[in-house]
């Protein structure tokens, strides 16, 4: 099974936040799910499934695992994500995607800024009501901390599940 290994909030790689992307996740059950995602060791994983609408290309259902399990939402493996499928389908320099986790649907644009490098937006919209408030001192995500570098070097392939 390929993946590709992400390093998010970064300029350069092997620097910020990694995680390992799955594009093509179909096949796989939630034990092989968190099984590889603990093999990897990575502190998430996000596997990629194709959402049953043909009509929309630039949507996937999308399933979060951390080394416990998984997660009803996560945003950095979504930026991600969203940078892979970037990578893997758009044709333009701007891209849209929606994505689709157990908790709620959200939007990522990208933009491809080089070879490996896109810089992503994630709309996550409104906070369901049982939220908690944000935390004192938190901060927006700024254009310099949302870049996703997704070094060729570092795409992986694994055996087949």
């Amino acid at each position: 099974m390929r993946y590709h290994h992400v390093d998010v909030f970064t300029d350069r790689p092997y620097g910020g936040n990694s995680l390992a992307v799955f594009p093509d996740a179909d096949a796989l059950t939630w034990g092989r799910m968190r099984a590889i995602t603990r093999e990897l060791r990575h502190f998430e994983s996000v596997f990629l499934l194709r959402d049953g609408s043909p009509a929309h290309p630039r949507r996937a259902r999308a399933r979060v695992f951390d080394l416990t399990g998984e997660l009803d939402f996560a945003g950095h493996p979504l930026i991600g994500a969203a940078a892979v499928l970037h990578a893997l389908h758009g044709a333009a320099d701007h891209e849209a995607w929606t994505l689709r986790l157990p908790a709620r649907t959200v939007e990522v644009t990208t933009e491809r800024r080089g070879p490996g490098r896109y810089a992503s937006l994630l709309d996550q919209g409104l906070p369901p009501s049982s939220a908690a408030p944000p935390r004192r001192g938190s901060r927006p995500c700024s254009p310099s901390n949302r870049t996703t570098w997704i070094p060729a070097c570092r795409r992986r392939s694994s055996p087949s599940a």
